[in-house]
């Protein structure tokens, strides 16, 4: 196994919070249709929205070393039965296949912050 990158994240629920509420359009900018439906389904939503936030920065930290060209609707993290997942209806998931990946995926939430870490890697042949 060969670890192409990982990347980590922590964001302050109250700083995104302040964020989108002063600047309402961010929301659509930064997250999918399908994130904020999750999100708003839960009652901690900003906790939540912190949480892809975070996972949205962290994946992008750790596929800089593979694909440089990524914003924020090119990454879309949802939630399964196992835990969150990179959608495999959006462009980070095109490059993880590009490219054979695998990862993982974790996001954590506490009071005001949230926190995700991805790990990359690659099977050897």
């Amino acid at each position: 196994m060969t670890i192409i990158g990982h990347g980590i994240d922590i964001v302050s629920v109250k700083r995104l919070r302040e964020k989108i509420q002063n600047n309402p359009q961010m929301e659509e900018r930064v997250f999918t249709a399908a994130e904020l439906e999750y999100c708003k389904s839960k009652k901690d939503t900003e906790q939540y929205l912190a949480g892809r936030f975070a996972a949205k920065e962290a994946v992008y930290k750790a596929m800089s070393c593979v694909e440089k060209e990524l914003y924020w609707q090119d990454i879309e993290v949802l939630t399964e039965d196992t835990g969150p997942v990179i959608s495999g209806e959006c462009t980070a998931h095109e490059i993880i296949k590009k490219h054979h990946l695998k990862y993982k995926l974790s996001i954590s939430h506490e009071d005001d912050f949230a926190v995700a870490s991805v790990v990359f890697w690659r099977e050897e042949e």
